[in-house]
């Protein structure tokens, strides 16, 4: 795998995982079951290498076993953190599944993963539920909505870059026209 494909395949702590891939894997020795149970809140583990080695292995089944089995519901978002890194007709199942079914964190995941493959309702889903994530998986969603070109996020993807960047005026011949002010686009540095 190369570093690219690790990076854009995992949602959850992806300047770990492309370290993973270039360098020793810590867990690594470690069973599936052994990192699963890492996934536990009580758990002294590293859970960010726990996803990441979860992710890199592909394997599915054991993760979403584990998922229909817990309780948990912190223990449920990291087993899906780590199935968002596999891209296997199961996993799409899965994800399609627990949008509808599971905490708002889960369905976040889950239709950012089914956004990668180009899912419209997965955008749709998306875009209505806004941005109160971490700002680098908004910013996963919010790049599918130009990598898709799915115009209903044009508001979406405006507000994010800090609000209205077009201004709407009447020129002096009565002609209305779209103007972007000044500055429009720059990022303020705090």
């Amino acid at each position: 795998m190369s570093r690219c494909n690790a990076f854009d395949s995992v949602l959850v702590a992806p300047l770990l995982v492309v370290a993973l891939v270039g360098s020793s894997r810590p867990l690594q020795g470690s069973t599936t079951t052994q990192l699963i149970d890492c996934l536990r809140a009580s758990s002294a583990c590293d859970q960010a290498e726990a996803i990441a080695e979860l992710s890199l292995r592909k394997e599915s089944e054991p993760l979403m076993a584990a998922y229909a089995e817990s309780i948990d519901a912190n223990h449920r978002e990291k087993l899906v953190e780590a199935l968002s890194g596999m891209d296997e007709p199961p996993v799409t199942e899965f994800m399609r599944s627990i949008t509808r079914q599971s905490s708002e964190r889960e369905a976040f995941l889950a239709n950012l993963y089914l956004a990668r493959q180009g899912d419209q309702k997965a955008l749709e889903n998306l875009n209505r539920a806004g941005g109160n994530v971490a700002s680098y998986e908004w910013a996963a969603a919010l790049s599918l909505f130009g990598k898709y070109r799915y115009r209903p996020a044009v508001d979406t993807l405006i507000e994010a870059l800090g609000g209205r960047l077009r201004k709407r005026h009447t020129s002096s011949r009565g002609k209305s026209t779209d103007t972007v002010p000044r500055g429009a686009g720059r990022v303020p540095i705090d």
